[in-house]
Parts: C-alpha cells; structure tokens; sequence
C-alpha cells in the first residue's frame, strides 16, 4: 500500500465522513443566529427605557399576600395564637428551679448547651456545697470544675461563675443587679442569661429569651421568618 493512502475509516458515530447532517443550521447560519440573539436580548422591552450600562434592574420586595387578604401577622389572630397558648399552658414558669436571683443566674449560666433537667441534678448539690455568692467568690476554678463538669463545658464555666461572684461581691454588694447594662458587666453573662434573670426574678421585660424551640414555633406560627 502506497505511503499516505490509509483506507477510510468508519465514524464512531455512526455517520460517514462528509455526509451532511439534515435539519442542522450551517456554520454561518450559527453565527448569524447568535448575533441576532444576543442583539433581541439587548433590546429593551416594548415600552421600558433601555438600562444604563453597568446599572442591574431594581428589585422590589413585595409584601406577601394572598389573595384573600391573609395576614399572618393580623392582631386578632396573635390575640388568638396568645390566649391558646394560656390555655394550653397555664402555669408557665422558668424550668430552672432556684431560691433567689443568685442561685437562677449561676443555673442559667451552667446551662448553656445543656439541658435543664441536667442543670436541676447539679444544682441542688451545688447550692448546699456553696450557699450563698461569698461562697463561690473565695472558690479558684479549678475548684469548682469537678461538681459542675457534668453540664459540659465545666472549666470555661467555672470561670464564668466564680468571675460573676467576685463581681457581685466586690461591685454591687452582693445583689445581683437588676438591670440589663449592670447584669451584662458580669463574667460569663450576655443578654440572653440577662433576660432570664430580670423577666423570672425581676419581673422585669427587657426583651424575649429566644431558643431552637422558640424559634422554631414562632415560625410555624407564621409570626416570623427571621
């Protein structure tokens, strides 16, 4: 066989060499379509003005709606959601037990990512062991770790607790304070712990304590999407 006459071989797909498909644009055919298409795309719509070059169209937020008026956030209908959660749950109280605004601040601080019925099994032990806030001021932490490490991050914990005695003792004569900017000065204290301590001792509304479940109802409630 003659150098440079290799037979023809068949296509892998299936079609010879040459033939032309049926139906298919030519390649100018192609080119001249993409232009078109992207002259209509930069067209602007029958009556709008055509947008300025490196300005992207503004997005409108809208109020959602239905069409038969629904409002999830109608004031009758919260009245409703509150009066059956009274009903449901009469006797609403801080899952915490506690004997002063001593004893519900150091098991608000220990449970942090822990349950409360874990908090309830330390405390009582804790709180016989170390009566009163100059009981815990005079502790170091490492003292205090092994009767609260079973409530999980026990040496970061202690610190806190045994910190937010000596504040109490040494800053406020040792009360626990009762307001919001005076409670977030303590050790191991942000607004959440704060909360549950002037809404359950103080009586106080500084805001809402807000966890997974709280969240999640309010949710389900359609009360918010936040």
């Amino acid at each position: 066989m003659a150098r440079g006459n290799m037979p023809r071989q068949p296509s892998r797909s299936g079609r010879q060499e040459g033939a032309r498909r049926t139906g298919a644009p030519l390649k100018g055919a192609q080119s001249l379509q993409g232009r078109n298409a992207k002259n209509a795309s930069a067209r602007p719509a029958p009556g709008r003005a055509p947008l300025k070059a490196g300005k992207a169209p503004k997005v409108v937020a809208l109020k959602k709606k239905s069409a038969s008026g629904y409002d999830p956030l109608a004031p009758e209908r919260v009245r409703q959601i509150i009066a059956g959660l009274d009903q449901l749950y009469p006797d609403v109280t801080c899952a915490l037990t506690h004997r002063s605004a001593w004893e519900l601040l150091v098991a608000t601080i220990l449970s942090a990512q822990c349950t409360d019925v874990r908090v309830n099994l330390v405390t009582p032990v804790l709180f016989e062991k170390y009566p009163t806030v100059q009981d815990f001021a005079a502790l170091e932490p490492e003292q205090l770790e092994p009767d609260i490490r079973s409530t999980g991050f026990f040496r970061n914990k202690s610190k806190s607790e045994v910190g937010a005695a000596r504040k109490v003792v040494a800053n406020f004569g040792g009360n626990v304070p009762q307001t919001m900017e005076e409670l977030l000065t303590l050790p191991g204290v942000a607004r959440k712990t704060a909360n549950v301590v002037l809404g359950t001792w103080f009586k106080k509304n500084e805001g809402v304590v807000v966890d997974t479940h709280v969240t999640r109802i309010s949710r389900r409630l359609e009360l918010t999407k936040q």
